[in-house]
Formats: C-alpha cells, structure tokens, sequence
C-alpha cells in the first residue's frame, strides 16, 4: 500500500505496484479488505486512466473477499463512468473521421497500437476532409477505449452485489452507454446485462381470469427464464418444483433438465413476454411495470435456469392487492394479442443449443 501512494505521480513505477497487491488482495480476511479499500479509494483521484483501470481490478477482489460494495462503487463508479464516456467518444469520432468500414482499434492492442490511434484521431482524415481531434483530447478518448476492458471486467464481478448497483451513479446513462457499446466490443456486455437488471423494482401483476392482483418487488433478475420461474414461487397457487426454483434463484443452475412454464405473461398492451427477454423491458403504466397472468395457450420449457450465476436474483411478493385496486390495474390491462392463428402444442426452448424446438 505504502508502494502505491509513494509511486502515485510516476505512472510506470505505480503500474508496478498493483500486480502485487492484486495477488495480495486475494487471500485478505474481509476486515483486511476493508481496510486495504479504505486506503486505496483516494488513488483513483490522482492516477493515471491505464493504472486506475488495473486498480479497479484490485477492488473487485476486495469486495469479493468481504469489503463494502457500496464503497468499493463510491471509489470507482466515477472512474467507470470516464471511462465509457471516453470510449463512446473515441468510437463516435473515429466513426465520424472514418467511416464505418474502417475497423476500430482492437482494445486489447498493445502501445503500438494504443498510438497509432492516438496519432490517427490527431490527423483526421484528408479525403473527405474530417479535421482531427487536439492531442490533449485524442488523448482522452483514446484513454477512454484502451482502459474500459479492465474497468468493465472489475465493474462485473462488483455489480454482481445489488448493493454495489444501487450505489452506482448514473446508472441509467451507464446502461444505455454500455448496452449500445456492447454492439461494438464483447467486453462490455456482461456489464451491460448487470446495470440494465431491475433493483428493488415493484412490479403489478395481475390476473387476467381472477380479480385478483399483486405488488412484487424484484431485484437482480437477470433473464425473463427466471421471472417465470420466481414468480410462479413467491405467488399463491402454483408451486412449481423446487429444483426448478433452485436453477432460476441461488442453486445449482444446471440442476434441472427441463423446466415448465406454469402460465403466460403478457404486458399491458396484450403482448406476450417473451422468456428469452429480461423484465427490464417490459413496458410501464401509470410509473408501474404492469404483467398479466394468462392461461397457457400452448406447453411452454427450457432447459437451464440462469446464465449469470453469482446474480442474485430476489422475487418477493410484497402483498395482496384489495378488490377495487385489483379491478383497477385488471381495466389498465389490453386485451390479449395472439400472434399466430394455429399455435403449436409444444415451444422448447434449448438454451445449451441456441435453437426453438416447436411440437405441432
């Protein structure tokens, strides 16, 4: 630690010091994190981007060893933010000088790499005329591009903590920004899939046959596979089998070949949400994300229960709405839509495969 502050102002020599104490952070008892988090939050003020980014990496693994998310997220949510904000920036003005056709940097590369580009965004480009960026700002972005692989790969394993997410600033910006930057780099879309997640969101779900509704609140629930599964848990009346519960929520993901959908939901506007979506994007009414509760018009399974295991997802049911409110949301519900004249008997969906396997 003392390494570190004492190289602070040379950025080669501070480079130095991190990969020891990466490897020291790793066997720390959850007091020592937190006390070794305490005395490195300040460094992220006054490095460098390259080693900030590396000691991102360093704070991962503190909060994986038992120190704070929530001021592990106070430490580097800001750094993450420059980061993406000098990424998008360096993607826009290289596509804009450019074009399209001509590839980004890769960024992984190494120097060489790192300052062709800089050098690149510095001249623009002659024909069509595009004017290049100032140094100082080529710079910058270029920064931005070259440092996110270690800011995104340190931000992944700390927002697996919805306590770390909660604490994230601009988290709407940054799942916006990561979501489009997931198009263009593969590194950030673990991220992407992490910030979009619903946190201590209360859902309405009602049923479409019965006057009766719910408030549900949800956090961490990465896959529409697992609300199914979560819901038809935390809700009276369907009890689904417990090994299925298990691969959506905190078990063994792989613990079930097979898992039924209990019903259908559908959104307010009559759609069918699909199980391969994510709750995020189901559409609100009235501030409230709004599900209903269909009878399945067809078998409904997949294999596998998550792909993000150390997420924990939550599905609680907070309460039971009364009458009038249950009549209430029930009318702000559109009639159902189907999307196809003959359904199939049977929709399996092989995750492990990527494939639909239809039963007529």
């Amino acid at each position: 630690m003392d390494d570190c502050w004492a190289a602070v102002k040379d950025h080669e020599a501070f480079q130095l010091t991190v990969p020891p104490l990466l490897e020291a952070a790793m066997t720390v008892d959850a007091a020592r994190a937190a006390e070794v988090l305490d005395r490195i939050a300040g460094l992220f003020e006054v490095v460098p981007a390259a080693p900030a980014g590396q000691l991102a990496l360093v704070v991962s693994v503190l909060v994986r060893r038992g120190a704070s998310p929530e001021v592990a997220t106070r430490a580097l949510g800001h750094g993450l933010i420059e980061a993406l904000t000098g990424a998008d920036a360096f993607a826009g003005s290289w596509f804009e000088m450019f074009g399209p056709k001509v590839a980004l940097p890769h960024p992984d590369g190494d120097q060489a790499i790192y300052q062709a580009a800089v050098e690149k965004l510095t001249k623009g480009r002659r024909f069509p005329r595009r004017p290049g960026l100032a140094r100082a700002d080529a710079v910058e972005v270029t920064n931005g591009w070259f440092t996110l692989g270690d800011w995104a790969l340190a931000a992944e394993g700390l927002f697996e903590f919805k306590a770390a997410r909660l604490a994230m600033p601009r988290r709407d910006w940054a799942a916006a920004c990561t979501q489009a930057m997931s198009v263009l780099r593969r590194d950030v879309a673990i991220l992407a899939a992490e910030l979009a997640v619903l946190d201590d969101e209360t859902l309405i779900v009602v049923h479409r046959t019965e006057p009766v509704a719910f408030e549900v609140r949800v956090s961490g629930v990465m896959e529409n596979f697992q609300l199914y599964v979560l819901l038809a848990d935390a809700l009276p009346g369907f009890a689904p089998d417990p090994a299925w519960v298990a691969a959506a929520g905190t078990g063994d993901p792989d613990g079930s070949d097979r898992i039924e959908a209990a019903f259908q939901l559908s959104d307010r506007y009559g759609n069918y949400v699909p199980i391969e979506g994510r709750p995020g994007d189901i559409p609100a009414v009235d501030d409230r994300r709004l599900l209903v509760i269909d009878p399945p018009p067809f078998g409904r399974s997949w294999d596998l229960g998550r792909r993000h295991e150390a997420v924990v997802p939550e599905v609680v049911l907070e309460r039971t709405l009364d009458a009038g409110e249950a009549a209430a949301w029930q009318a702000k519900a559109g009639p159902l839509l189907l999307t196809a004249e003959r359904q199939p008997s049977h929709f399996h969906y092989s995750r492990q495969r990527g494939v639909v396997e239809l039963t007529a």
